[in-house]
């Protein structure tokens, strides 16, 4: 959210002056794009990038000159520094600079095959060896089970993009959304709306769950168009009478007793139903270390675990 946030706040300052800080500021958004989202935070930086390349060329109200000494040479030399840090980082890590870390995951943790193991357990001076099971890594076949398919793409995407507004907007703050096309009319917004659709496509093509935070390079986005449909529904009125001022005010109201209501929940059950798998590991944790001898644990996944 950071990184996206620096980026677009950013361009409105670029589009109006180009300024050494801005410019600055804009590199850094894309250097942590780089680093913790780099898909989406690619598909989201390439309308950004685009429109201030072209207003850079065409304006009007600025000189070619200034755009490359104010905007062009700090950004680049920002950029480069940051490439230069994930070149090593990489490089110490995986063994390559153009190798990230996510790719050997990728490659250890996918690669089909098995691997026999045993336990060997000591009990009083003697050592029982006891087999205990297979640990199994998904094969080729499981794994496509799990890839996009022909058939399986409108479900698919179906899915990710209502994992993401069931995250993000809920009906609740979809209501602000019916005045889209109110929204849109500013060009800032038409950018703003078109980099979150480009965004939310690439998630739903991905090979993934499409978890809510591979949205995050564009929140920021979503919360400038959220509130322009505020303020376009808090003028909205109805035979003369502000209905759209009292619909603003239903709107931010049951935003806070969903928080609170989050909040409360959160406090009397911290871990939900689908995690509390989690609790598991601390469970055994205490177990083993309330006890003297000293245990190999193997762990078996599943096989829909990926």
């Amino acid at each position: 959210m950071l990184g996206g946030a620096l980026l677009f706040g950013a361009i409105p300052r670029l589009l109006r002056q180009p300024a050494v800080g801005a410019a600055v500021v804009l590199a850094c958004g894309l250097a942590i794009l780089a680093n913790t989202r780099p898909y989406e935070g690619l598909v989201a930086s390439i309308p950004a990038v685009f429109v201030l390349g072209i207003h850079g060329l065409f304006a009007e109200n600025t000189s070619r000159s200034a755009w490359f000494w104010k905007v062009v040479i700090p950004v680049s030399g920002v950029l480069l520094l940051a490439a230069s840090w994930m070149g090593y980082y990489n490089d110490r890590v995986t063994g390559q600079p153009l190798r990230m870390p996510y790719q050997v995951w990728q490659e250890t943790y996918l690669k089909a095959g098995s691997i026999a193991t045993t336990l060997l357990q000591s009990t009083g001076g003697t050592e029982e060896q006891t087999v205990l099971s297979q640990l199994r890594v998904p094969s080729e076949t499981e794994q496509s089970k799990h890839r996009l398919t022909v058939p399986d793409v409108p479900n698919s995407i179906l899915y990710r993009l209502f994992r993401q507004w069931d995250f993000y907007l809920r009906p609740i703050l979809t209501i602000p959304l019916a005045l889209l096309l109110l929204v849109i009319r500013r060009p800032l917004m038409k950018l703003a709306v078109a980099t979150i659709v480009l965004v939310l496509l690439a998630i739903g093509l991905q090979n993934t769950f499409g978890n809510p935070h591979y949205a995050a390079p564009v929140y920021c986005l979503m919360l400038a168009v959220i509130a322009t449909g505020l303020r376009h529904l808090r003028i909205w009125k109805w035979n003369y009478r502000p209905a759209g001022r009292a619909l603003v005010r239903w709107v931010l109201l049951s935003l806070g007793i969903c928080v609170v209501w989050e909040l409360v929940a959160y406090a009397f059950d911290p871990v939900p139903d689908f995690q509390r798998w989690s609790n598991r590991r601390a469970e055994i944790q205490s177990q083993l270390a309330a006890d003297s001898q000293r245990h190999l644990i193997i762990v078996r996944y599943a096989d829909g675990h990926h």
